[in-house]
């Protein structure tokens, strides 16, 4: 991971806090708690409005999470809508992040508890924003189903010296002990490993526009050289295990769909098993997948095959 972006999580337990010196320190983001759901009813944190106007004023960037209670599907998605009333007209550089650890929801099982995240993290992606779930590496290797880390990020929490959790992250939070400048007291320690702020802006999300592209000026044509024909090559085929390295690639949830997954998939993916579906091969995200069955378990989606390459 060659990005390393340094942040903190706070939330109203943290108290006074000086932005300024947090920024000058050498903090980059900061992920302000906006609620919970406590009782199963909307509980604004009280220092969430003063805390993103600092923040900001500070030049920090800013992303914001939720400490769900939802015992259900129809709960959590109570709890998005209350989410969007509260950063509505807003602008965060980070992920909105749904923050589940509750042990009593936890005993609902690994497919309920894996439904109202994405539940929760669906509605408030559809209304326009870049989601992330944070949890426990345990919790995540616990409690949520594949389907769940591959359709959003993850933030993952493990204090210690390394992240041993072995799937893709885009933010760990390894100590609740930390010590920043303008913070009195103890404070959650935070590396990104996505440069978030550009990703979000430059799709137009969280509040953002999305940037509107120049159109070059046309030039002057000139004359083109002969160009000799290339011999045609024939194309290799696709095989099981091939790798892929996508960026920005529709994915879709199944081989007829004409709908796409909100958010287009970069990274690197390995084809399933070689087999063309209609247009579309199936992929999944590691080689130790290809193949393997059942198929709901380890394929990530389809892709068209033109963007198979």
């Amino acid at each position: 991971m060659a990005t390393k972006i340094k942040g903190i999580d706070i939330s109203r337990y943290n108290g006074s806090i000086d932005f300024k010196k947090v920024k000058d320190s050498g903090i980059e983001f900061v992920m302000i708690r906006c609620g919970t759901g406590y009782g199963q009813r909307p509980c604004k944190d009280v220092k969430f409005e003063t805390y993103y106007k600092q923040a900001k004023a500070a030049g920090l960037k800013v992303g914001t999470y939720f400490y769900s209670y939802a015992p259900s599907v129809t709960q959590a998605r109570a709890e998005a809508a209350w989410v969007l009333d509260w950063i509505k007209g807003k602008q965060f550089d980070y992920p909105i992040v749904f923050d589940m650890e509750e042990q009593r929801v936890a005993k609902l099982g690994k497919a309920k508890v894996s439904a109202i995240a994405i539940a929760f993290c669906s509605v408030v992606e559809h209304a326009g924003y870049y989601v992330s779930i944070y949890s426990s590496k345990s919790w995540i290797e616990s409690y949520y189903i594949s389907e769940v880390y591959e359709q959003f990020d993850l933030w993952v929490a493990q204090w210690a010296s390394k992240c041993t959790y072995e799937g893709s992250y885009g933010m760990w939070q390894y100590t609740d002990s930390g010590e920043v400048p303008g913070i009195s007291g103890a404070v959650d320690m935070n590396y990104a490993y996505k440069d978030y702020a550009s990703i979000i802006k430059n799709a137009g999300l969280n509040g953002f526009k999305k940037p509107e592209k120049v159109e070059p000026k046309p030039t002057k044509p000139t004359k083109p050289a002969e160009v000799k024909p290339e011999p045609v090559l024939k194309p290799k085929a696709i095989e099981a295990g091939d790798k892929l390295v996508l960026e920005d690639v529709k994915l879709y949830a199944n081989s007829t769909t004409s709908k796409a997954r909100k958010k287009p998939l970069s990274g690197v993916y390995y084809v399933y098993d070689g087999k063309l579906f209609g247009n579309r091969y199936r992929i999944t995200n590691s080689p130790k997948r290809v193949g393997k069955k059942p198929v709901g378990l380890y394929v990530t989606g389809y892709i068209n095959k033109e963007d198979v390459r």
